[in-house]
């Protein structure tokens, strides 16, 4: 199959939406951001922001989602196990997009995370069952949202509390309630069979 190469024009016009929503939403509160007001700042007209994205939450989304891939996500899906390291990378992946989306988003920060956490929480939840081989894939969907609920809970209470501990201190302190979590998986699993 080959590759599509995306007309310059599009990818172009696309950045000027995205660069005006960012530049906005230091300006204004989310919520009072529309879609005028960002095509504009854009100095497009409003159907080429439709062609783009349907609303502002989806481009939210697609800002969010770019974040992901720049702070190492795709990495964690070329892992072979769930361990120590890969919970770091995991963690520290983690972090980073939350230090990112606090930076990025300022006085919004909050009203960023609340829109997104579910479809944050998701993805996160996606890449962890994916190390579970477990044939119930219920389970292995309830661990991976349990994991995934602490890690961003935890994580976003670090960041929150101005980072008190090191970063390492910080994935020290929840490592052995993560790798319990999944050791436990290991027995609920011989205990079935």
């Amino acid at each position: 199959m080959q590759n599509v190469k995306e007309d310059p024009r599009v990818i172009r016009t696309r950045n000027l939406v995205i660069d005006a929503f960012l530049a906005l939403i230091k300006e204004k509160d989310f919520h009072s951001i529309s879609v005028r007001d960002i095509t504009e700042h854009a100095m497009i007209n409003r159907s080429t922001f439709y062609n783009h994205f349907p609303d502002k939450y989806k481009l939210l989304e697609k800002i969010v989602n770019q974040m992901m891939l720049n702070r190492g996500f795709e990495k964690i899906t070329h892992v072979s196990k769930l361990d120590k390291d890969t919970f770091r990378l995991l963690v520290y992946s983690f972090c980073d997009l939350v230090e990112e989306l606090k930076q990025t988003f300022g006085r919004n920060y909050s009203t960023v995370v609340m829109i997104m956490e579910t479809e944050l929480k998701d993805k996160l939840i996606e890449v962890i069952s994916t190390f579970f081989k477990s044939d119930d894939s219920d389970q292995n969907i309830l661990v991976a949202t349990m994991l995934v609920s602490s890690i961003y809970s935890a994580s976003c209470s670090w960041i929150n509390g101005n980072k008190k501990v090191s970063r390492e201190a910080f994935f020290q302190s929840i490592l052995p309630f993560l790798m319990g979590s999944i050791s436990q998986l290991t027995i609920l699993k011989k205990s079935v069979v």
